[in-house]
């Protein structure tokens, strides 16, 4: 089956403009075998407004101009024209990059038999590897998109506080080192040790290509995390920079995230709806909170750090919130969202975890709008090693018993 494609460009090489506003679309056909060039349609740009600022005739044209296509992949599309191009059976896919690369992409998915006429579920097309994404596809196992990877990571215990309240977060004490969560952690430590433990941990274990802080607390809540980066960067600067945050001071610590070079931050996001995020926050006002975690995201991705996001998927409070959730995150700038079952604990004990079936129609919705992360492993906050494999933590910590927080951002 053969189908034609849009692109939003400026000069027929790259896809680099928003849907609304892009001077011409250029349409390709395609099936699994390959693809060819048909024609570039010229488009009214001084259509280019925001969602709230449309003006719906010429949105209405811009869409029409591409009636005949089932698939247009833009650098931006705002929600009003994903919603209105995915009601008209068409895919809307959020990518920037080289035409024939994306293309090249997405005739392989054609190939697999990907795409459904009612475009219900594609996922995003890879965007082409910068040296920044390839390394993070080459040395960071968490992004390695399910490829056989035996590089590790080490999780550094620093960030003892939060500043807010989560209704699945348990602080109760947790004897059982076997458990396996995120904020689980056997001890806290100062950044000074935790950059003793990284030059230990890298002389047992050389294949750790990255150094994570998800935990236990909030990274941003006190200065430690930061601080700990600053010293691993100095010490070992080829060693990649993950954090996680909960995403309520991002906009005040955008310049030191970037002075100490971040180059992936997880933010959770359980909601972009403040009824639906006071159900599962609390200790902060849900607005305010929101309003936090996207502009941060804008400013650090713009920024250039790759931005994930998680979203705790809770049955019967966020669950048919998760694409609205997605999509709005990816206009902000994240690039990856991952799906975290709840854990049913503390508020939320009351509730089931959420089944297979759930977790799968989550990340069907999701992918609509951004690539979907399918391989967590729900690691503890003093994680050492292989994601998977072989844990080093044993060896490394002077304890395998948590504190108090057994749930973090990571």
């Amino acid at each position: 089956m053969s189908i034609k494609i849009a692109l939003a460009s400026s000069d027929g090489v790259s896809v680099n403009r928003h849907f609304g506003n892009t001077p011409y679309l250029y349409v390709y056909e395609a099936d699994g075998a390959g693809y060819k060039f048909l024609e570039s349609r010229e488009n009214d740009a001084g259509c280019g407004l925001t969602d709230k600022e449309m003006n719906h005739n010429c949105f209405d044209e811009t869409i029409a101009l591409i009636g005949d296509c089932r698939v247009v992949i833009a650098a931006k599309i705002g929600r009003a024209a994903v919603s209105e191009l995915t009601r008209g059976g068409v895919q809307a896919l959020e990518q920037a990059g080289n035409i024939d690369d994306l293309l090249a992409k997405y005739v392989k998915y054609l190939a697999k038999g990907g795409f459904k006429a009612n475009a219900a579920a594609a996922p995003a097309v890879s965007a082409p590897l910068t040296p920044r994404t390839a390394k993070l596809s080459l040395e960071h196992p968490c992004f390695s998109e399910g490829k056989p990877n035996n590089k590790g990571r080490i999780h550094l215990p620093v960030s003892p506080a939060c500043n807010i309240a989560c209704a699945f977060c348990s602080r109760a004490m947790n004897a059982d080192r076997d458990v396996q969560r995120p904020g689980v952690t056997g001890e806290v430590l100062t950044p000074q040790e935790a950059l003793e433990l990284v030059r230990r941990a890298v002389a047992i274990a050389p294949e750790i290509t990255v150094v994570g802080i998800a935990g236990p607390g909030d990274t941003l809540a006190t200065p430690h995390a930061l601080e700990t980066f600053r010293l691993v960067k100095r010490e070992f600067p080829n060693l990649l920079r993950c954090m996680s945050t909960n995403g309520l001071l991002l906009p005040e610590k955008t310049k030191e995230i970037i002075e100490v070079g971040i180059d992936t931050l997880t933010v959770t996001v359980n909601a972009v709806d403040p009824d639906i995020l006071r159900q599962i926050v609390y200790g902060v006002r849900p607005e305010i909170l929101i309003r936090n975690q996207l502009e941060g995201i804008r400013r650090l991705s713009a920024a250039g750090v790759t931005v994930k996001v998680n979203t705790v998927l809770v049955p019967g409070v966020n669950d048919r919130h998760i694409e609205v959730t997605a999509c709005t995150v990816a206009e902000a700038g994240a690039t990856v969202y991952n799906i975290i079952p709840l854990i049913p604990q503390n508020k939320l004990s009351h509730l089931d975890a959420p089944t297979c079936a759930e977790i799968d129609e989550a990340r069907l919705l999701a992918e609509k709008h951004l690539r979907v992360f399918r391989h967590c492993q729900h690691c503890r906050a003093d994680a050492v090693g292989v994601p998977g494999g072989k844990d080093y933590g044993e060896a490394l910590y002077a304890k395998r018993v948590s504190q108090e927080n057994t749930f973090s951002h990571g």
